[in-house]
């Protein structure tokens, strides 16, 4: 058996090895998402009876550029490298993880929607507040699916045997440290 503190490194390299590729192909643009950029920006902007242009979302009060981060992919990023961190240790249905991402992606969506459907209404500043706060909830809905996924399939629902059967003896911090903290140095950094 392989020591946890072996494990952890694992995890934590893959996890930010595959979260990290993703940011720096959307960076760079060899993530070709600008369809999907468009259709959500035609999306938010019929749901809402406002013009758009191009990835422009045109408010009373502003524009909203629907940018390649707006999409979702950084969250699908941050689910499908969690579950990339642990793929030698927990087996997973594949269809599971993709329903997963659908309904990350569809969320995200209704935040886009809400967050210029606030600006709109009321000002840009408060649309952009609601922005960040409702990335880091996202992002914690995608971990806490992440979580309840890898609970079903190991019928674990304690946190600390969760961990134990992933990482060997991990402590909760450790574990959730890794999960819900170290993403954001990331995004930290893309900003």
């Amino acid at each position: 058996m392989r020591s946890s503190s072996n494990d952890i490194v694992s995890f934590t390299l893959r996890f930010f090895g595959l979260f990290a590729l993703v940011e720096v192909a959307i960076l760079t643009g060899l993530f070709p998402i600008l369809g999907f950029q468009l259709f959500l920006t035609q999306l938010v902007s019929a749901l809402l009876t406002l013009p758009s242009a191009h990835t422009l979302v045109l408010t009373s009060n502003g524009a909203f550029d629907i940018t390649p981060f707006c999409t979702g992919i950084t969250i699908i990023a941050i689910y499908l490298s969690l579950w990339f961190g642990i793929w030698r240790k927990q087996p997973t249905a594949l269809g599971n993880i993709a329903r997963g991402g659908v309904l990350l992606l569809a969320l995200n969506a209704l935040r886009i929607l809400v967050v210029v459907n606030v600006g709109q209404h009321h000002s840009l500043a408060l649309a952009e507040t609601l922005h960040g706060i409702s990335w880091f909830v996202l992002s914690g809905v995608a971990l806490g699916m992440w979580v309840h996924q890898l609970q079903n399939e190991t019928h674990t629902r304690d946190w600390k045997e969760l961990g134990k059967k992933l990482f060997g003896r991990v402590s909760l911090r450790t574990f959730y440290f890794l999960v819900r903290v170290m993403p954001f140095v990331f995004v930290s950094l893309r900003s």
